[in-house]
């Protein structure tokens, strides 16, 4: 039977991933730093910081590489996971990067799909656009349900993605050869703004959500009070500014050429998960 090891397991996108996975037939096993067991599936303990937990490779068939939030070493810390991969047997490797990072040669994670290009390993790459799922991150959570969606984007738009849309495509690429090769931008169906997405909230909800479209620095500030380092501070500044110009308002059918299927728009994820907000 068909082993598939997934990285980054806790996080929306592995989570999203691994639910979708077992009801594909496959075997799965979860990896993260803080492994918890669940119904069908083997959870091992496996950080991008700590090689020994490359150890969990031995025997796998699929890989699925799933990069920390805001890594600027990326490349330092996956492309050695490619090469343990490749000396452990794995034969296919699914890599989630994000929107635009083939236009920059030098943004770490484009290093890793240039190292896994060059691995020899069959391959799909997608390059999701923001997560819808970014809004019921806690902090996200707390500021909506006082009414205000803070964010330094302006009036930028954004093609925004459900992790379970993401989720798919990926199932798509392990259970479908013709993907092989292949690098896919991952988007929703439309592009919005933080107002829009604001009013969106304001509507499903039955009280007023505006977007605070707070200074960069500001915003800055905020992260650092929350616990982030310098490094991912400047890069949620970088991604906002790439926001602001556009850069993330592009629409692709990519999902849908994987999946069959649109992706979820905005209206749909609000509703979904109307009770989070509440």
């Amino acid at each position: 039977m068909t082993t598939v090891f997934v990285t980054g397991a806790s996080g929306a996108l592995g989570q999203a991933l691994i639910q979708q996975l077992s009801d594909t037939g496959l075997t799965v096993i979860a990896g993260s730093r803080t492994p918890k067991p669940q119904p069908g599936i083997q959870a091992v303990a496996f950080d991008y910081d700590r090689p020994q937990t490359f150890e969990a490779l031995k025997g796998i068939d699929k890989l699925v590489m799933i990069p920390r939030p805001a890594d600027v070493i990326a490349d330092q810390v996956m492309i050695p996971v490619i090469e343990a991969a490749k000396a452990a047997g794995v034969k296919q490797i699914v890599l989630s990067t994000a929107l635009g990072v083939d236009a920059n040669e030098e943004a770490p994670l484009r290093k890793v799909e240039k190292a896994l290009f060059a691995s020899g390993l069959d391959y799909t790459v997608v390059r999701p656009s923001w997560f819808f799922d970014n809004f019921l991150k806690p902090g996200e959570v707390a500021s909506i349900r006082q009414g205000v969606l803070v964010a330094p984007a302006s009036d930028g738009k954004g093609s925004f993605i459900a992790a379970r849309d993401i989720a798919a495509a990926i199932i798509a690429a392990l259970l479908d050869s013709r993907h092989n090769g292949a690098a896919y931008t991952l988007t929703g169906p439309q592009a919005v703004t933080h107002a829009e997405v604001a009013a969106a909230l304001s509507s499903a909800l039955g009280h007023e959500v505006s977007h605070l479209n707070i200074a960069p620095d500001e915003y800055g500030a905020l992260l650092i009070k929350a616990g982030l380092t310098d490094s991912q501070v400047g890069f949620y500044q970088f991604l906002y500014e790439l926001t602001r110009v556009g850069v993330f308002g592009a629409v692709t059918s990519d999902l849908e050429a994987m999946t069959g299927q649109p992706g979820q728009d905005l209206a749909g994820f609000v509703a979904e998960h109307r009770a989070a907000w509440q």
